[in-house]
């Protein structure tokens, strides 16, 4: 995935991404080595993907039979 790197003051709907530019390379490539040694992406990978599955099965599964709405009406 490209990196993405914005000034939220100056660009609060993230249009521009700095990460692009040469002079924010130092300060993208500090970040990147920072999610390197604090996260370990293919496990987190392999959870986020589980969790993908698992809510699929879900939605899948309430898509069969009758659909029951679960917002509350008292029918007051």
């Amino acid at each position: 995935c490209e990196p993405l790197l914005f000034d939220l003051e100056k660009d609060p709907h993230e249009l521009h991404n700095l990460a692009r530019q040469p002079e924010y390379r130092e300060q993208v490539d500090a970040f990147l080595e920072r999610i390197a040694q604090e996260y370990d992406m293919e496990k987190l990978r392999e959870e986020i993907l589980r969790d993908q599955q698992s809510r699929k099965l879900i939605h899948d599964a309430l898509q069969i039979g009758k659909k029951t709405s679960w917002d509350h009406d008292p029918g007051w």
